[in-house]
């Protein structure tokens, strides 16, 4: 019983910091990726990676111009997660 005690004792805490570190891809809005250049995605999640915050923000502002909302969610996430705000 003690044993038990302990163990949730230690997975509350474990789970809360967890889940508050990043965006799980569940957490990710969908994006049609077939809309844009073959590596949109890849630059968003390298500049994600690096915490480029200017460079997200970039990105961001580009899909505000072209009034891409779909990909303006997923970057936003991504600035979240890189910790811009």
């Amino acid at each position: 019983m003690k044993g038990n005690v302990l163990a949730v004792a230690l997975a509350i805490p474990f789970s809360f910091f967890a889940g508050c570190s990043s965006a799980d891809t569940a957490d990710l809005p969908e994006v049609d990726w077939g809309e844009y250049a073959s590596d949109v995605q890849d630059r968003i999640d390298g500049l994600a990676n690096s915490a480029d915050c200017a460079g997200l923000q970039t990105q961001f502002d580009n899909a505000d111009a072209n009034g891409s909302v779909d990909l303006m969610s997923y970057i936003d996430v991504k600035l979240r997660d890189a910790g811009c705000y």
